[in-house]
């Protein structure tokens, strides 16, 4: 490595070429060059036409590396390629911030701005901005902790000990008495003067209120995927059993109100029956006066068995005439009763099988309210002479036209099979039963 040294030389004349600079003129490559003394340098700097130098020396050669500045900025060292950044100064709160050419001006824009402390319990200020003073006036003062409902405490300053003293106290009910509580929906109870419970007796609802009430009860699901209706249950005394009134089938599909009658039937024996609109109305118990099953014709859409067990059913009747169309079965017995004349008068609507005790002498054949296609038969029982006969009279037909001879004995007894056409007796006999 060369130095070289170059003093202040006043015969020294520009050059083109650094080789032509005395002393330098082998001084090549790397190496230091010192120039000292102001007018030397004064001469380097006119002689050399510095001012014609361009370009920028990077600050690795001991420039800026910038080419160009606005008024304020600063050059601030940056890591990054360990380089010069143009930077300007931000202002503040009450900080003004001036950049002139070559000048910054930095200003408390707000100097006279007021603070103030606010003392408390306890607490003392003092000062102006910006000194202030805040000091602790009370420092013993007592601090007092007052126990409440269910809670206790004790001990002093600054240890003190709270306890729950009734941890299980019951929530304060809202409401009057006897008003039931509910969820209001805001983590809290509230109660209403429409629903009451009082002396065993729940009230839903009170006199003169805007709007009437209305208690709904709700079906659901036996847990099984069955629907269950609703229904209320009335328990006796002793709770052991009740009645229950079940609300509708699901399959219905309808709503219906029932209105009961506004006050208690004025005799006794008497129904409720309820109009289209489901009001309720007392009427007597119906009875059929009709003379046959329905009040009006009915027909049966299936089969039907009347179980009758030990029981009789009898069809009375004063005179009606009771039909079966097409066909009778009858398993078991068929009877009637036998009813018994003292003369050959007799009426077919008291049976048609009868029995007559002659009196001695001639009788006459005297039927009343016979029916065509019937079977009748008479059981006919002489007197004590045997000396009982019968007039038989035109309407009714033997066989070969002659009448049977009765048999003449005391209590002899003789049976006519008549069928009657509408208008003859078709008449058959066996004589002398015994």
């Amino acid at each position: 490595m060369a130095n070289a040294k170059i003093s202040n030389d006043s015969i020294f004349v520009p050059k083109t070429n650094i080789t032509d600079v005395d002393g330098l003129a082998g001084f090549k490559g790397s190496g230091n060059v010192k120039i000292s003394g102001s007018a030397l340098i004064t001469s380097l700097e006119s002689n050399m036409s510095l001012s014609n130098i361009s370009g920028t020396l990077s600050v690795a050669k001991g420039g800026t590396g910038q080419t160009s500045y606005t008024n304020g900025q600063l050059l601030i060292g940056n890591t990054t390629g360990n380089t010069l950044a143009k930077a300007t100064l931000t202002q503040g709160t009450g900080i003004t911030v001036t950049n002139g050419n070559g000048s910054i001006t930095i200003a408390n824009s707000a100097p006279d701005q007021t603070v103030a402390l606010n003392a408390g319990t306890g607490i003392t200020t003092s000062g102006t901005y910006p000194n202030f003073t805040i000091t602790n006036s009370a420092p013993d003062q007592t601090v007092a902790l007052t126990s409440g409902t269910g809670i206790t405490t004790s001990g002093t300053y600054p240890n003190f000990t709270i306890t729950n003293s009734s941890p299980n106290q019951a929530t304060s009910a809202a409401g009057a008495s006897g008003q039931l509580q509910y969820n209001d929906g805001s983590n809290g109870f509230s109660a209403v003067d429409t629903l009451v419970y009082s002396s065993k007796v729940l009230s839903v609802g009170k006199v003169g209120d805007s709007a009437r009430s209305h208690l709904k009860i709700y079906g659901g699901d036996d847990g099984a995927g069955n629907d269950q209706d609703d229904y209320l249950t009335l328990y006796c005394s002793a709770g052991t059993h009740g009645v229950t009134i079940e609300g509708p089938d699901h399959t219905g599909g309808s709503d219906y109100t029932l209105k009961l009658p506004a006050s208690l039937p004025s005799v006794a024996n008497q129904i409720l029956e309820s109009n289209a609109s489901g009001a309720l109305s007392w009427i007597a118990t119906p009875t059929d006066t009709d003379t046959s099953i329905y009040a009006a014709d009915g027909s049966l859409t299936s089969a039907r068995t009347v179980t009758m067990g030990s029981n009789n059913l009898t069809f009375a009747s004063s005179g009606g005439l009771f039909t079966i169309q097409k066909n009778l079965k009858v398993e078991g017995q068929s009877y009637g009763n036998i009813t018994s004349v003292s003369n050959a008068t007799v009426d077919w609507d008291n049976g048609n099988i009868q029995s007559i005790t002659l009196p001695s002498g001639a009788s006459t054949y005297t039927p009343t309210n016979p029916q065509a296609g019937a079977t009748y038969i008479l059981k006919i029982i002489q007197p004590s002479a045997g000396d009982g006969t019968i007039t038989w009279g035109s309407s009714v037909k033997w066989p070969g036209a002659t009448a049977p001879t009765l048999t003449a004995s005391n209590a002899a007894v003789d049976v006519v099979t008549l069928i009657y056409d509408g208008t003859n007796y078709l008449a058959t006999s066996v004589l002398n039963l015994s």
